[in-house]
Parts: structure tokens; sequence; C-alpha cells
């Protein structure tokens, strides 16, 4: 049973061992900390629950200082996280508790909370989807049936609901009303149909859940929350979303598989293999030129968050030489900030095209090293702190508050805010910053949120920086894998970009997956369309192949590799070893096969001239 005080105490000689070790340990963040956690049960519970499971994975939960020490979370890059990390106790909302898993292994982690805690004791988080302006014309319509024709009904309620304007996630068929005059003329024609819409518009159509989110319950869940049986033995899901979840006192968990770790596995795993290296990620640094030059210079194909064209291009922009760079990036590149021009006005505070001023010492810390710019939620709370003297939690609600623009509190806190800051600067310079602020709203993202990923980004680069055949050799078998070959076809590309040889498919050679061989890449059969897994896995298994009719005689009992792999395989010129090739190369397996199925049906053993004399005596 978790007591709450003795792991309190267990904390404390755990980190007195670490400082007499020499370990550099903020004993005042620590006590900080543990006090919020407090405040929010279940939060102690949880941490003292990864520290004992030490389960395998990234985890971007980076706000916890005592989870980083405990060696729960990922190392900070060069020991830059700390001083952000005192950031997030401006946080008095509820936390919640993100963790990144390798792809393999999502699943199982998802059971071990099941299996520790109780399937009545844990839930997936309900959802529901509404029905929004362009989905409540076309059930309305086609409940209604106006032309009396399935079909012609379908294309009429299509025809109607698009007319409703796109590109505007708040949109309501009052503004679709007021942007198209032709919605107007098909009310006076349907207004029955209308008068439904209008009243069925924005009620719930659908529940289901949250693909990664759970919440843990310390009493049955039932006694706390409705809930909702899923399908089959996968347990329950609850009929509360996130928000009322939270009001109960409950703790969000999300268990997020994520592919770029499964990389991280299978590339380290090689180098130790083949090359006897043994590679910490967590211990690379966050300066290492080889990688920042990468990115400078937008070779981030196949790097976590990096790797859009319009990303490549900011990173060029802002010529990236530093984390804090690459961080920013991750940032702004939202459609949000993009909308807002943020990423311009980084760029020309980087590059000296405009001068940065501070309107106020205390923001100077604040504001560096975004160039005067206004980025993260971090910035919004420490200025609100530091210059209009908020306390945490007010601090918090603006956070929040920005973001919506509206309502009671947010004007109460703009007013809180012009009058502390005012206090320390011109009014006009006051009223000024808070009109950034409130701009801001619309895209600040998550300082510690950024940087976490942004680490996973580095470590991406640095390996493609330095182990290119490796990298690039294990993100192209887990797009495999994942069936992604469109994905395949990129990133071929980018091998070739790289000038990296990838040798072509070959039935005698290539294996399953991508493979090396020497310091050239040979092409996996299972990349080819058309050729599954299975298939790929057994022509492997029973490679290699003296001839093509060997190939047909082996492979011919064997239901996953069909005519269609078979050809599949021809066209892409697996069998060159044989000379069988195109449409002929078709025609002849096909003569094969028949002669093949001929001498199986007689049960004719396959011999030649020298074998049959094989049990004659002289």
């Amino acid at each position: 049973m978790f007591k709450e005080k003795e792991f309190i105490k267990f904390l404390s000689l755990e980190f007195k061992a670490q400082e007499q070790a020499g370990g550099d340990i903020d004993f005042d963040r620590i006590k900080s900390e543990i006090k919020i956690m407090m405040s929010h049960e279940g939060m102690l519970k949880s941490i003292f629950d990864l520290y004992s499971k030490r389960v395998k994975g990234e985890k971007n939960n980076v706000n916890s200082y005592i989870a980083y020490k405990l060696g729960v979370t990922t190392k900070e890059p060069d020991g830059e996280f700390t001083p952000r990390l005192k950031f997030d106790l401006a946080r008095v909302s509820h936390p919640d508790i993100d963790i990144d898993f390798d792809f393999n292994f999502r699943d199982d982690i998802y059971q071990y909370l099941i299996d520790k805690y109780g399937r009545d004791r844990t839930a997936n988080i309900g959802t529901y989807q509404t029905l929004q302006a362009k989905s409540a014309i076309k059930r309305t319509v086609k409940a209604f049936d106006p032309c009396k024709d399935k079909v012609e009904t379908l294309r009429l309620s299509e025809q109607i609901a698009g007319l409703v304007p796109g590109g505007d996630p708040d949109m309501t068929l009052e503004k679709a009303f007021d942007a198209e005059p032709q919605l107007g003329k098909w009310q006076s024609k349907l207004k029955n149909i209308f008068d439904v819409c209008f009243a069925t518009e924005g009620l719930c159509w659908n529940h289901s859940f949250h693909a990664a989110g759970i919440v843990i319950s310390d009493v049955p869940m039932a006694e706390i929350a409705p809930l909702h049986k899923l399908n089959g033995d996968k347990g329950y899901s609850s009929q509360f979303e996130m928000v009322e979840l939270e009001d109960l006192g409950l703790i969000k968990f999300d268990i997020l598989a994520l592919k770029t770790l499964s990389i991280f596995r299978l590339v380290l795993k090689d180098l130790k293999n083949d090359l006897d290296i043994t590679l910490d990620l967590d211990n690379i640094s966050m300066s290492d030129k080889k990688t920042l030059e990468l990115i400078r210079q937008g070779k981030t194909v196949a790097v976590f968050q990096l790797e859009r064209d319009g990303m490549r291009k900011l990173l060029k922009d802002i010529e990236v030489d530093s984390f804090h760079d690459v961080a920013a990036t991750s940032a702004l590149y939202r459609p949000g900030a993009l909308a807002a021009g943020a990423h311009d006005l980084y760029c020309d505070g980087k590059h000296g095209r405009v001068s940065i001023s501070y309107d106020h010492p205390c923001l100077k810390p604040i504001l560096e090293d975004t160039y005067g710019q206004l980025i993260y939620q971090e910035q919004c709370q420490l200025i609100a702190i530091k210059l209009a003297d908020f306390t945490i939690k007010e601090a918090d609600l603006l956070r929040k508050a920005i973001g919506k623009k509206k309502g009671d509190i947010f004007k109460k806190l703009k007013d809180q805010f012009i009058s502390g800051a005012i206090k320390k600067i011109p009014s006009h310079k006051a009223e000024s910053l808070w009109t950034k602020l409130e701009d801001m709203g619309g895209y600040a993202f998550n300082k510690s949120h950024a940087y976490a990923y942004s680490m996973i980004s580095m470590q991406c680069a640095y390996l493609k920086a330095h182990y290119p055949l490796y990298y690039m050799k294990n993100v192209m078998n887990v797009e495999v894998t994942d069936g992604k070959l469109d994905k395949v076809e990129v990133l071929l590309k980018e091998c070739k970009f790289m000038n990296i040889k990838v040798l072509p498919v070959n039935v005698n050679y290539s294996k399953s997956e991508f493979s090396i061989e020497g310091k050239t890449l040979r092409m996996a059969l299972s990349g080819i369309k058309g050729i599954g897994v299975k298939a790929a896995l057994e022509i492997e298994n029973l490679a290699p192949y003296k001839t093509f009719d060997r190939f047909v005689e082996k492979t011919l009992k064997i239901s996953v590799v069909n005519k269609a792999t078979i050809e599949a395989l021809i066209f892409e010129g697996a069998f060159c070893d044989f000379d069988i090739y195109g449409q002929d190369g078709v025609d002849e397996y096909y003569k094969v096969k028949k002669n093949v199925e001929y001498m199986k049906n007689r049960k004719i053993q396959r011999t030649d001239m020298f074998n049959s004399f094989d049990d004659v005596s002289f």
C-alpha cells in the first residue's frame, strides 16, 4: 500500500545520497514540487509507480524535477532544463502525465496499468462528437429524404452542406447564413428541414474514447463516474470527458506510442552488434556541430517534427545554431504562430534586422533567448509575475484565460495586469505589452513540451548526421512495419540525396527488411507494393534459390506467396539472377508453375544425370 510520508522520506534519503555522491540537487525545487504534487491526490503515487516500474521509453513529462532526478524522465540537455522546469510551478490547474513509449511496447504499458490498479479502477477517457454546421445539414436532409430517392437525397445533402464556408473550426449555421446567401434560398424551400438543422446543431451524436488517455482511481471507477463498456474484454471508458474527470480529482495519463523511439532502439542495437558502439542518446551534446549543421541546412527529412517542407524552410531562414533555436522552431511552426507572423519576428530579431529592447530589466531574462519575442506560455506567466506582481495562481489563470479572450475573468485579469505593470513601466507600454500577450494567446506553446520534443528531434538529427546508413535503414524498416510504403518511397529519394546507394531487390540477397551490405543498403522485400511482411519473411527463410524453377517449387504451397506476390517481384527485377523480367518473365512463371505442379501431382522426383547414379554400385 502506498504511503505518502514513507515515500517522501525515501525521496529525502535518495537525494541526500545523490548529493553526497557529488550530484547537484536543488532541494528548494524538490520541496516546492512535493508541495504542489501533494495538492493533487495521486500525483506522488504515480511518480513512485514510474520510478519502481522503470519503464523503458522517453518520457516527455519533463516538468517534474523529481522524476528527472529519479531517472524516470530523460536527461536534461546540457543542464538547460533546470531553470526552465521552475516555470511550470506557476501551474496550479490539474497536471497530467504524458509519456511516450516505444511503438512496440505501448500496449504492454497500457495492460500493465490495468493489471496494476485493476480493470474496475482504470478507464479510457470518454469523448463526444457533436454535430457541426455541415454535418447537421447532411444528416438532417438524409433523414427527411426530400427527394424520395436515397441517391438524389445524398447528392442534395452534399450540395447544400457544400455551401457552408470551410476553414473556420468555429463555423456555425448562423455564421454560414451570413456568409452565403444561397443557404437562405434553400431554407425557404426546405423550412422544416432547416428548423431541425438549427435544433440539432451542437448536439452529441457519437460517444468514443481518447486514443491514448486513461484515468486511474483509488476506488472502483463506477463509484465516481458513469462508465461505458467497450467491445469485447477491453474494459471501460468514462461517460465524462477530460475536464469533468479532472474536476473529480482524477489525473489523466496519456500513454502514447512514438515510432521514433522504436527507431532509436533498433539503431542502438545495430550499432552495438555491428560496430561494438554503445551510444547513450540521453548524453549526446545539444551543441554538436555536425547535428546543428544538418538542421541548419534543412536536411531534416526523417527527423522527428522537422521533416515538413515548410519546417525545413523555416530552419534555413532562422539559420539554426543552437538547441534554443530548434525548440523555438517547433513552437513557431504552428498555424496560429505562422498566421500571426511570429516566425518572421523571430528571424528579424535573431538576424539583427530589428533592434531588441525591453520595457523593464525584469523582462530581459524572460525574453532574451527568443530575441524579444513572445513564444511560450511560460513567458506570459513569468511576465505577469515579475512585472505585474501576479501570484503563481493568478498567472496560471491568465495562461488559460488569455487563449479564450472572453469572460469576466479575462477582463478582470487585464485590469489587474495593467494596474500592476504601470507601477514599473509607463501606462502606454503596459497597454502595448498586454496587447502582445493577448495576441500570443492564439499560438503560445508550452516551453517544456517544446524542449522535450526538440530533444528527440536533436537525437534523430544526431543519428542521421553521424550514422546515416544505420539511421535510414531503421527509419525505413519501421515505416515498412507500419505499412507506410508511400513514406518509404520518400525515404528512398532521401537516401539518394544523401549519397547512400540502395541496391535493388533480389530474392537471393534481400531480406524481409532493409539490410546493410558493406557501405550500401539492400532493398527490402516487404518494401515492394503487393508483397506483405509475411510473404517477405517466407521468401527470406527459404532462400537461397539456385534456379527460378527452384523458387517456384519451394514457394508453391505457401499461401501468402501467391501469383500477385511473384508478379510484383518479377516486375521489380527481383529475379535478375535468373534473367526473369517483365511480362516475358510473368509468362515464364506460369509455364514453370504448370510444369512444377505437373511433376508434383505425379510424384516425379527432380533428378539430373549424375544424381541418378547415386545409389548404383558397380
